[in-house]
């Protein structure tokens, strides 16, 4: 093969790889960029230089995706400025849209890369996204032994990236750099432009411009010429009308591989991709390092996706996950299941808590979110007012049909109250989960079915909702709950009586409400297309792809995972024992176990505490009062042992330092359980479960840094709170008290750091101080929680109302005064 004799020179553009390759040169005897002192400053423009030096050489130079580049000016030291990971994205925007509007047009940091080229000379041009290859290849072409083996100048932790970029920054690089784009072949994010819809369709006549589809800038050239603000494009055919968006949007229709496009209009209640992608990735904004030796490599996850049959739910989580990651290979963690709690650590979910999401990120892991699931939703559809006026709800038994938990709705509320009312169509489809409350099924109703109804009800299952999302892209109207779990969809923007006539968790108002909606027909029929406007905006499948890898890029920079170190010291228990160290880093952690029997103040104090900025408790837990005891899998809950008032009689669970639970393997269990619901960049984790009250030896050998906190109540008022739980007496309620109690204080002996709080001596303005003390620290307790202890008072006085049987107070005067008790007023010694 012939090769130029001219020897070969380079054009250096900043930040694309420039200053590597002067380096690569330079170790290769080749005189690069600055080195070359012919070319004078190697970041003027070539085009600018004399036609004598153009025509000595032959020249290449690299480019890159505009929108990288200017990230990478942010963190260059000469294109950028000196900066701390303090700085907001407010200044990060500014600070580049200042640099920019200032930029050289001589050649510089921020200069348009096209006005580097000569249109009278060959320039070899090198794409930075595939430096190495392209760059080795060039070399060999002109016989230079010479590799790209350095990349220099590289910032790898990046405080910010193109996703935070604002919609000012972004236009503003959209028409400087808009050449760049075209001349290099690199795609331009077109938000402020078009509006897209794949697999969608809305021309019902013939009254449309028909052309050949040549590219998205012809069509929008044809747009702005001839003032058109929706085309499609199907099959390589362009169709073009004129139209309101609004009645289009009313009359869409599902067209596979059809592509709606909306010029210059952006789709009401459309979130921004920054603010999307944001609100998927809250609590890993910055870098940090997590420990846990449940984090998954490439070659982990794909071992797990082999062996997971293709017909278990989890599969198509697993199967959309490895989709999106591609080619990365990082570590991180996933949670397939049905999810209405938040996690602490970052791991890939489907579902989270929404009002505290702590650092579960969202993903679209189940097929349910695909767009073409909503295919037969659009084909069956028929207009609002041609649907029946009655609402409709089929679903499972699933979720708090137990109604355990205050804040979310039951479906059992739904079906008990109006399974057999006169107007409404409501029932179970099925009831095949085991569930305390139980009630039939009625007849199924296929979608197609439920469509003929204005109205269709929405209710939480274990997580989320599933009918949500195609009920919002019908004609009918959502009646639900406010939501409480977050999904890809974003349920916490959407709008009582914009997107949803709400009602309330126990459905109480069901009728009321629907009296409402018969009475505000076209109130409701905006509604219905409010909610369809909402969900559209998901429609766009490059912008949704564009968002997911957004998203896994954010998650394999900022979050680092390192297994569990094996050489942390190891303690012995009081038998001599090895019990290693659990799998989180606990050296600086301080352990706080709150303990005192049901109905003594523990859940109070423990939020008390909680309120500190220092001081993690339990959250989202789905189970009752956020106890440790049901979301660890080591010891049995108290009920598994009678309950309140009856746990402690049995002599097997009370544990201590001899228990046999106590291995390595149970202790990281449990810490790594409770810490999915530990905020664990805080100092201080607390724990409160009533059984603790006989666990405190048990507990102590887990952690390296256990503190104690016992809550002590009259056993007459902890008697009368907990008869309502069984059916044993008065007289059995406080001979347990004694009982437990005698436990409690012979334990103790054994316990380094406990303080004793008796409910009544509870003080809003001493609480603090004597929690200080005790934990040797200075927490700043949320004065308006403070007032709690005067509430707790208050439910005291309200026991003693009752009449105290005279023969427990002669059976166990005696007994209780020992604790500082007694059954005559003031009830305290």
């Amino acid at each position: 093969m012939e090769h130029s004799i001219k020897e070969l020179k380079f054009i250096h553009i900043t930040k694309c790889a420039g200053s590597s390759i002067e380096e690569i040169g330079r170790d290769n005897k080749l005189w690069w960029g600055k080195y070359n002192k012919e070319y004078g400053p190697w970041h003027e423009l070539f085009s600018n230089k004399s036609k004598q030096l153009k025509d000595k050489y032959e020249w290449f130079m690299v480019v890159r995706n505009p929108y990288d580049r200017i990230l990478s000016e942010y963190y260059c030291k000469w294109g950028g400025k000196e900066k701390t990971e303090n700085n907001t994205i407010e200044y990060f925007n500014q600070f580049l849209i200042n640099k920019i509007k200032n930029r050289s047009k001589k050649g510089d940091h921020y200069t348009e890369q096209y006005l580097y080229l000569d249109k009278n000379y060959k320039i070899n041009i090198l794409k930075f996204e595939n430096i190495e290859n392209e760059f080795n290849k060039l070399m060999n072409h002109y016989n230079l032994d010479v590799k790209f083996n350095k990349h220099i100048n590289k910032c790898i932790h990046k405080h910010f990236n193109v996703c935070n970029f604002s919609e000012e920054l972004l236009n503003l690089i959209n028409t400087v750099y808009k050449k760049d784009f075209e001349e290099f072949g690199y795609s331009m994010i077109l938000d402020h432009m078009l509006t897209k819809l794949d697999n969608l369709d809305c021309f019902r006549d013939n009254n449309y411009k028909k052309d050949i589809f040549e590219s998205l800038d012809k069509c929008i050239k044809t747009c702005e010429e001839e003032d058109i603000n929706i085309f499609i494009i199907c099959d390589n055919i362009v169709y073009y009308k004129k139209e309101d968006y609004e009645n289009c949007i009313k009359n869409i229709v599902y067209v596979k591989d059809s592509t709606m496009y909306f010029y210059k209009i952006k789709l009401k209640y459309s979130i921004n991709n920054l603010d999307r992608i944001n609100k998927y990735t809250i609590g890993i904004d910055e870098r940090n390092t997590y420990i846990s030796n449940k984090a998954l490599d490439k070659t982990k996850f794909l071992e797990e996706l082999k062996n997971i049959n293709k017909n278990e739910w989890r599969f198509q989580h697993y199967r959309n996950l490895h989709n999106f990651i591609g080619n990365l290979n990082f570590n991180f963690l996933l949670n397939h299941k049905d999810l209405s709690h938040s996690v602490n650590i970052p791991t890939f979910v489907k579902s989270r808590n929404l009002t505290i999401p702590k650092k579960s990120v969202i993903l679209p892991l189940e097929d349910l979110y695909i767009p073409s699931f909503y295919e037969n939703i659009l084909l069956d559809d028929i207009p609002f007012y041609n649907k029946l006026d009655n609402c409709v709800w089929r679903g499972a038994n699933s979720g708090n049909f137990n109604c355990n938990n205050r804040e979310k709705a039951s479906r059992y509320d739904l079906v008990y109250k109006y399974s057999n009312h006169k107007l409404f169509n409501i029932g179970l489809s099925y009831a095949n989960y085991k569930t305390k409350n139980e009630y039939p099924a009625k007849n199924k109703l296929s979608l197609k079915e439920q469509l003929k109804y204005k109205f269709i009800i929405s209710v939480e299952g274990n997580d989320f909702a599933t009918n949500l999302a195609w009920i919002m892209l019908s004609n009918s109207v959502v009646i639900m709950p406010k939501c409480t779990v977050e999904t890809w969809k974003l349920e916490s923007y959407l709008i009582e009586y914009e997107h949803y006539i709400p009602v309330e968790n126990d459905f109480n108002n069901l009728e009321m409400q629907m009296n409402w909606c018969i009475n505000n027909l076209d109130k409701c029929e905006q509604i219905a297309f409010n909610s369809r406007l909402y969900i559209l905006q998901f429609f766009d499948k490059e912008r949704e792809l564009y968002i997911i890898n957004e998203i896994i890029k954010k998650y394999s920079n900022n979050v680092i995972f390192n297994q569990p170190s094996q050489n942390r010291r190891n303690r012995r228990n009081r038998r001599g024992k090895i019990i290693q160290s659990p799998n989180i880093d606990v050296k600086n952690k301080k352990y706080v176990f709150v303990c005192g029997l049901h109905r003594s103040g523990t859940s109070t104090i423990t939020k008390i505490i909680g309120s500190s900025n220092l001081v993690s408790m339990f959250t989202n837990t789905n189970v009752s009062e956020n106890e440790g005891q049901h979301i660890q899998s080591v010891y049995d809950p108290a009920n598994k042992h009678g309950g309140p008032g009856q746990f402690g009689f049995d002599k097997n669970y009370h544990y201590t330092e001899n228990s046999e639970l106590l291995t390595t393997e149970n202790n990281n269990k449990i810490i790594n359980e409770w810490s999915l619901y530990w905020d664990l960049s805080k100092h201080i984790l607390i724990e409160k479960s009533p059984p603790n009250v006989i666990h405190t030896r048990y507990l102590q050998e887990i952690v390296n840094n256990p503190y104690f906190i016992i809550l002590i109540r009259h056993p007459f008022v902890v008697g009368m709170a907990t008869l309502k739980w069984n059916k044993q007496s008065l007289d059995k309620h406080i001979e347990h008290w004694l009982y437990v109690h005698s436990i409690l204080y012979n334990d103790l002996n054994k316990i380094n750091k406990y303080l004793i709080l008796k409910y009544e001596d509870l003080y809003k303005d001493t609480f603090e101080d004597k929690i200080n003390i005790f934990l040797e620290e200075t927490l700043s307790i949320d004065s308006k929680i403070l007032h709690e202890i005067d509430t707790m008072k208050i439910s005291n006085k309200q026991y003693f109302e009752n009449i105290i049987p005279e023969d427990i107070k002669n059976k166990y005067e005696n007994e209780i005064n020992k604790y500082g008790y007694t059954f005559n007023e003031p009830f305290i010694l």
